[in-house]
């Protein structure tokens, strides 16, 4: 009974000073990974508050783990899409995005749950982007988030080269971790 009722207490007092979004120069980080089509990666972000409802953060994305691409041969019969080789570029992404925090707008609690919508644009496009963050110590949470590419476009790849470029970040990415503020 002792033991119960102490389990109770602190999940009360971690939820009691928990708070997902603050306001105003509210900074958040976040380290997870992330799975795109035909790979899965890591990612590290950083968030920061202009308002009670809007943020600009900044993600560095990077796959590790890629399936091998199926092969696309030119004229002589050389496969000219190595995916066991696949350039940095294909599998990084450097973006900056703004979102809107809707936990306000709706009268949630904002104390533990962070629900958000934004716009996120890098070196392999645009997209819209919606995310749900939840709080269970005042500086330590989970994250997850869903991207979507509306512009998809490979802005550092050399593309007079005859090799077919394959970029993991022109598909969909879901992505899930851990939030934190220092």
């Amino acid at each position: 009974m002792k033991k119960t009722l102490l389990l109770g207490c602190l999940l009360f007092a971690v939820n009691a000073f928990s708070q997902a979004w603050d306001d105003v120069y509210d900074d958040k980080y976040s380290v997870g990974v992330s799975f795109q089509d035909k790979g899965i990666g890591a990612e590290v972000g950083y968030e920061i508050g202009l308002s009670n409802y809007l943020s600009i953060g900044f993600i560095y994305g990077y796959v590790f783990k890629t399936e091998t691409l199926p092969p696309i041969y030119d004229s002589w019969g050389i496969n000219i899409n190595d995916g066991d080789n696949a350039d940095s570029f294909e599998k990084m992404n450097m973006a900056a995005s703004l979102n809107v925090h809707l936990t306000p707008f709706f009268k949630m609690d904002g104390e533990s749950i962070d629900i958000y919508v934004g716009a996120s644009g890098g070196i392999n496009g645009a997209g819209v982007q919606a995310g749900f963050k939840y709080f269970f110590m005042e500086n330590l949470g989970v994250y997850f988030n869903g991207y979507c590419p509306i512009i998809a476009d490979k802005f550092l790849i050399d593309e007079s080269s005859t090799r077919v470029y394959y970029n993991f970040y022109l598909k969909p990415v879901v992505s899930a971790g851990v939030s934190f503020t220092l």
